[in-house]
């Protein structure tokens, strides 16, 4: 109703602006008595951050808005609505806060009765990918300049305190809408949208105007957009608009980017008068930018700011830096900048195979140099790595979700030292990283000791209360909500990783949390924690990345959702329809069939046959009806084994469409030549041990992962049996994010006293030739070893193998390549292994087999029977691993492994266009380093491919 009348009088909008308040975040700390020292005094430097008071400087604050969730709801659709028509307007060297096409696309879809699609629900361009971009194009511009023969100067600058100086001009905003939309159907609530934002702005503005002009006395009253608003992003953007447009048109730089407040500008053979920084600076503003930047004599010092056409935007006179490069010099600082930005870019792209082996310290401090770095006389400082210690911790809350982390690589003594005194309060964003490695480690103790430690150094707080500030009790008003707020913050840091254990759990990780004093205040607070936990559990606000199995949370489950052994649980859970409908995140194919196959198995009464072939389709189906709204790129389609005598199902996949389904030339597949001991296979499925997901093994399977990932494979084969169940999730989800196909057993996987062994196919593609999806395609073995079945039915289990009429198998269409897999005894059977003859590109066999001379004698039959490429991966041990093909005998094997102690992946690239040349021609010449293909052999077949 507001939204349609603009009506600013609306009762409830009046009740809800007279909700708006702020939250108040530090932006530094320092310890009492600390101060930066001259340079003619001796250095003092000290581990020890402990002191009896923590201070807070003016300026060094930030005011969050605090708003009821209908202003949000409002903002954003006013993003999605009318943002996109400034967004539009912005120069592409504006990198910061940029609207995703999907984003801008939003509301015409939705207004003209068009589902948008779920395949990208971003609202902006992911910060990581624009920030690289816009640094990344200042280093290779003069990097370029400097090569060409030409000096060049990066002058960098930053606006000071950015939004605390933007008076939005709401007159030239609804001006430009009311352009954008004249005479369209929804110009109306596009310009009610535009009032109740801006009403919005202006009421937080004069809420917070008190505490303002304290904190930020250089700040006029009525310059100020909330941070925590979508709108203030995009209306910051929109503020600099015409200074983006004047620099590319007129200093005309060789290259310019502006990423919110931060400004790189690249100048080509720019004259230089001395060496000094102070002159170079004012050098090169005379020289470029005379029309852009003025200088301001303040006392003694000089400032700068934008000039009065761009708003008088200020400068933080202490980040202005020029980087000057003189073409007939080393350009080493160039090339080991942009060498090292590459590596640190590159590293996001691996799994972190060695921050487990390493000590926190290693990630967590910067040593600060002035002179020889072999010199200890020159250590002038040592400097926290706030997003290295981030990432530390993330590897480790990552490993303890796949492994048991030996005790001695533990973190915990390490983050226990780190977060004292000073780095307790100035690393606040880590709290929550802190608490879920402890919680997801069931280090409970560790995870009180530090939120107590932390409520009491957040009381040790003072905000420095300068001479020339008129309002003391203000200021102290200002000190007791930056403390209630940061108690806030550690409450909700604490809830996030808390919400993840199980509900019966809650009452006991926060039974002496709150503590510190015995009393009313400290009770109220434990439960207001408790009302936290339950809220975001309930409304599925938790980190879904920590989540164990994929979709668990999204159900009517009420355990821990960190649990590894959830797979193992009794019972069949099934999405809840209000969290499906309420949560607004993206769910991905291979997540949605990920828990559909345990619901699958669990489902499966004890002692009756498993029949899921229909899996995939039904999995398809049920995805398409309740998360994709185009069409979806997977066909599936059962077929007639084609032999008679074989009974057999067959399902016929394919994954991609009419544009993308060509076959490539070539295809670089790898073999992981990885040990999988019996021990570990029995462990799996005794009920007197449990499965091994130690470190050690992860970290055999990280380098596998990772030299994959290094040497450009498009398909990896591993093992039958070598994939612990609970680390499926995690490998389909990789198979996803590095598109790249995986293809391995699983141990066996015991449900009901029932085990089950399992092949996976995770083949990734990409929808609408852009976003990251991933198929997977779950078979039940259909031929048991004869010495499976009696290990499995000596320790009194079942075996899950579906009878002689419900075999099947599938053909695989992926990326344009036909293939199929095989687990291990299933290529005994002569029928089942030639159901795809005149049909195959690749057949890839899984095994653990000690019998390598058997299973050597199949495969060299297969390769010229099916007149394919065959490709096995046998545990090292005993050897067997290969890459073969139809050719003569000296050249037919590609690839032939055994042995070895450390894992490791072994690369072929297979030649498909020669392979297809010689299935399709009957007869060859001698120079063709094929064999003839085999009598009897469809070449019509080949001619549909």
């Amino acid at each position: 109703d507001l939204l349609n009348s603009g009506n600013l009088s609306q009762p409830s909008f009046l009740q809800w602006l007279d909700q708006i308040n702020c939250r108040i975040l530090p932006k530094d700390i320092s310890l009492e008595g600390h101060s930066k020292a001259d340079k003619s005094d001796s250095v003092f430097l000290t581990n020890n951050k402990t002191a009896e008071k923590y201070i807070v400087g003016s300026e060094k604050i930030n005011y969050f808005i605090d708003a009821p969730v209908e202003l949000h709801i409002i903002d954003m659709l006013w993003t999605l609505v009318v943002g996109r028509h400034l967004d539009s307007k912005l120069s592409d060297k504006c990198y910061g806060n940029r609207l995703t096409p999907n984003a801008k696309d939003f509301f015409l879809s939705l207004y003209a009765g068009k589902p948008a699609g779920n395949a990208n629900r971003e609202v902006f361009i992911r910060y990581i990918d624009q920030y690289n971009a816009w640094r990344d194009a200042a280093i290779t511009s003069a990097r370029n300049i400097a090569v060409d023969g030409h000096n060049c100067a990066i002058f960098s600058i930053d606006l000071n305190t950015f939004f605390y100086h933007i008076k939005p001009e709401w007159a030239a905003i609804h001006d430009h809408i009311s352009g954008e939309c004249w005479g369209t159907e929804h110009q109306i609530f596009e310009e009610n949208l535009c009032k109740i934002v801006e009403k919005i702005h202006a009421t937080y503005a004069k809420k917070i105007q008190p505490l303002l002009a304290i904190s930020h006395p250089s700040c006029a009253p009525d310059c100020i957009i909330p941070i925590g608003l979508t709108s203030s992003s995009i209306i910051a953007n929109w503020h600099l608009a015409q200074f983006d447009h004047d620099i590319e048109n007129t200093a005309r730089p060789a290259s310019f980017g502006r990423y919110v407040d931060d400004i790189l500008f690249v100048f080509k053979n720019p004259r230089l008068s001395s060496q000094s920084g102070k002159s170079a600076t004012d050098d090169i503003i005379k020289q470029f930018l005379d029309e852009f930047i003025e200088k301001v004599k303040t006392g003694r010092a000089a400032e700068y700011q934008l000039a009065r056409r761009y708003h008088l935007l200020p400068l933080k006179k202490e980040k202005i830096v020029v980087h000057y490069f003189d073409c007939n010099h080393t350009l080493a600082g160039l090339e080991v900048f942009q060498r090292e930005l590459a590596e640190r870019s590159s590293a996001f792209r691996f799994l972190p195979d060695d921050h487990i082996e390493r000590q926190l310290e290693d990630f967590a401090y910067d040593v600060l140099y002035d002179g020889s770095a072999q010199r200890f006389r020159s250590i002038v400082g040592l400097s926290e790595n706030e997003t290295e210690l981030s990432r530390y911790l993330s590897s480790h809350i990552i490993a303890h979700r796949l492994c048991e982390v030996p005790d001695k690589r533990s973190p915990l003594p390490q983050l226990e030292r780190f977060f004292r005194g000073q780095n307790a309060l100035k690393f606040f964003r880590l709290w929550e990283k802190a608490f879920s490695y402890a919680l997801i480690t069931e280090n409970e103790r560790f995870a009180k000791d530090l939120f107590c430690s932390i409520y009491k150094c957040i009381g040790k707080i003072t905000y420095s209360i300068q001479d020339n500030e008129p309002d003391f009790l203000a200021a102290i008003s200002i000190q007791d909500q930056l403390s209630s707020d940061l108690i806030y913050f550690l409450d909700i840091s604490f809830a996030l990783p808390a919400a993840l254990k199980a509900q019966n759990d809650w009452a006991v990780v926060a039974s002496d949390l709150v503590q510190v004093k015995k009393d009313d205040a400290a009770k109220s607070r434990r439960e207001r924690l408790m009302a936290e936990i339950h809220s975001l559990r309930q409304s599925n606000l938790v980190r879904h990345n920590y989540v164990t199995w994929p979709l668990l949370n999204f159900a009517s489950y009420n355990g821990s959702l960190i649990d590894r052994d959830f797979y193992r649980r009794p019972g069949a859970y099934s999405i809840s329809g209000i969290r499906h409908a309420l949560s607004p995140r993206f769910i991905h194919f291979d997540e949605w069939q990920t828990f559909r196959i345990n619901q699958v198995l669990h489902s499966i009464p004890s002692g009756t046959e498993p029949l899921i072939p229909d899996f995939l389709e039904s999995a398809k189906d049920g995805y398409c009806a309740h998360y994709f709204h185009e069409d979806f790129p997977i066909g599936i389609k059962n077929r007639d084994a084609g032999r008679a005598g074989a009974k057999v199902n067959i399902r016929e996949v394919k994954i991609g469409d009419d544009s993308t389904d060509r076959a490539p030339a070539t295809l670089k597949i790898g073999i992981a030549n990885v040990r999988i001991k019996e021990e570990d296979i029995s462990n799996a499925f005794r009920k007197d041990r449990t499965p091994n997901t130690s470190y050690e093994r992860q970290k055999n399977l990280y380098n596998v992962l990772n030299s994959s990932e290094k040497t450009g494979v498009e398909l990896l084969i591993l093992p039958e049996v070598s994939i612990p169940v609970s680390w499926l999730p995690f490998m389909v989800s990789h198979a996803r994010r590095h598109q790249i196909g995986l293809v391995f057993g699983l141990e066996h996987w015991v449900i009901d006293n029932t085990a089950y062994n399992l092949i996976v196919e995770a083949l990734p593609f990409r929808v609408s030739e852009k976003y990251r999806s991933c198929l997977v395609n779950i078979r039940i073995k259909n031929h048991y070893a004869p010495f499976e079945k009696k290990v499995l039915q000596s320790f009194k289990l079942g075996i899950g193998e579906p009878s002689d009429d419900n075999h099947y198998y599938t053909l695989t269409k992926w990326r344009g390549i036909n293939l199929a897999s095989y687990n291990c005894f299933e290529l005994a059977n002569i029928d089942h292994r030639s159901l795809f003859r005149s049909e195959l590109d690749l057949l890839l066999a899984c095994v653990w087999n000690k019998d390598t001379n058997y299973y050597d004698h199949i495969l060299e039959s297969a390769v010229r029977d099916l007149f394919c490429y065959v490709a096995q991966a046998n545990t090292s041990q005993f050897g067997g691993s290969c890459v073969l093909q139809p050719a003569p005998t000296y050249s037919s094997q590609i690839i032939r492994v055994k042995g070895g102690e450390n894992s490791c992946v072994l690369t072929a690239t297979l030649d498909l266009k020669t392979l297809r040349d010689a299935q399709y021609e009957a007869i060859r010449g001698e120079k063709s380093p094929l064999k003839p293909t085999p009598p009897g052999f469809d070449h019509t077949k080949v001619l549909y491919r």
